[in-house]
This record gives C-alpha cells, structure tokens and sequence, in this order.
C-alpha cells in the first residue's frame, strides 16, 4: 500500500516541505519533491536587534501614556464624586490643578485645608507613585538569613 507524506520544517527563518510516496509492504519510499523558502531574518544588521523594535517600543509607550491619562482622569472622577477635587475639565478644576501641591502639603501643617486642597495634594501624590531607588547599596545575605549593607 502506497501513502503520501508530506513533511514541513517550519524555522525562524526558513520553511522546508518534502512530499514522499511510501510503500509500507517494500518499506521503502521515494521522494516526489523538496525544498525550501529562505528569508532574511527579522534582525538589523548592525545592532542585532528586531526591525520592529522601535516601532514596538513607540506603540507601548503610547500605550503607557494613554493608560495613565485614563487612570487620571478615573481617579479625579472618583475624587469629584467625594468631594474632593471639582469635576475634570471646570474652571475650578483647572484652578485648583494650577496651585501648588507641595505648598499645599506644607500649608496643610499650619492650617486646616479645604477638601479640594486635600484633594489635589492627593492627586499629586498618585502622579509620582512608583519606586525608584537613590542610593547605592550592596545587599548580601549571610548565612543565618540576616542582611547587610556595604
């Protein structure tokens, strides 16, 4: 009984096929056709690095700032609905984003602030979340678990 296979290599940057008739009684087989699609690959030459990095890399950072406009203007709906901060977009509200949070926070030792003085030191703060480390440390790890710094 004769069967047809057919074989495909699928690589980064190449494509095999073969097609085989075999006979299953002789055990043996002869191959009909081969060959293979060879295409440049998908690096710069000079930096070793995906063609489409830098496109990559500039669609998610619009991403990031789209995302991050979004949580703002999520958050200050929130805040509105608490009272807060005034709804996005009034003239108060481009009043009171137009006052310093700093000097707010360091007004708010000496004097009772309003709501939305409360309000738009808090939403400074969620501006400026995240971590960033200032100093340079070592940390290592004794045996007992304990840590130290250097």
């Amino acid at each position: 009984m004769r069967e047809t296979i057919w074989g495909f290599d699928l690589g980064t940057t190449s494509i095999g096929v073969a097609v085989v008739e075999y006979d299953a009684e002789k055990h043996e087989g002869e191959i009909i056709r081969m060959g293979v699609r060879i295409f440049p690959e998908g690096v710069t030459e000079k930096e070793m690095e995906p063609r489409n990095k830098r496109r990559r890399d500039k669609r998610l950072l619009r991403r990031q700032l789209r995302r991050r406009k979004q949580r703002r203007i999520q958050l200050s709906k929130v805040m509105a609905g608490v009272g807060l901060l005034p709804d996005y977009g009034s003239s108060e509200w481009e009043s009171i984003m137009n006052t310093d949070p700093y000097q707010l926070r360091s007004e708010g030792i000496n004097r009772k602030l309003t709501p939305f003085e409360i309000g738009r030191a808090l939403y400074n703060l969620t501006q400026h979340r995240g971590f960033k480390i200032t100093r340079k440390t070592v940390v290592d790890e004794t045996k007992d678990g304990d840590e130290e710094t250097g």
